[in-house]
């Protein structure tokens, strides 16, 4: 187990809060146009479409990571300060792929251990740590948040979603406001 811990960090860690980073080399307060670009840039995830494209379809759940945590790959979602002439990011969420609830429930429960250790090696014991959610609890499009971890800029979240009658973990990475 142990080991498997350490090849996760090594791997999966670019994509977590870093000190001044959020993800690669994206910070709170860069602009939409500025997170496509280091995006683009980044070897952490891909994306099938062209640039032209984001501003049509948009940026939320176009990328995706390279690796994997439990054999997951995690989709990048994106949360905006509107109140200025720019969109600024404030949250970016890694949502894994939902899995049927009959067939994903312990890989699930097996992804959530693995990040709830990844976590904790990253960012020291969590602010507060509650048990993996009861996925029968989690209403459909609702995420349930469990544990969180205080960072140089923010807080991390370790929770579990539903989509459709579909299980999915949920990573939400939130700049200095608690959720």
């Amino acid at each position: 187990m142990k080991k498997f811990a350490l090849i996760s960090l090594l791997i999966f860690s670019p994509l977590t809060s870093q000190a001044g980073d959020i993800i690669g080399n994206l910070e709170y307060g860069d602009t939409e146009d500025t997170v496509i670009s280091k995006l683009q840039k980044s070897s952490l995830v891909s994306s099938n479409l062209d640039k032209s494209m984001f501003a049509r379809v948009g940026v939320n759940g176009s990328f995706e990571t390279t690796n994997t945590l439990s054999n997951m790959k995690f989709k990048l979602f994106f949360d905006w300060d509107l109140s200025g002439s720019d969109k600024k990011l404030t949250e970016v969420i890694l949502r894994s792929a939902p899995q049927d609830i009959t067939i994903s429930n312990k890989a699930i429960k097996s992804a959530w251990k693995d990040a709830t250790n990844l976590l904790t090696a990253m960012h020291g014991k969590p602010l507060a740590s509650g048990e993996q959610p009861d996925f029968s609890n989690i209403p459909d499009g609702g995420i349930m948040y469990a544990s969180y971890w205080k960072t140089d800029d923010g807080y991390v979240y370790l929770g579990a979603g539903m989509e459709a009658n579909k299980l999915n973990l949920t990573i939400c990475l939130r700049k200095n406001t608690m959720k």
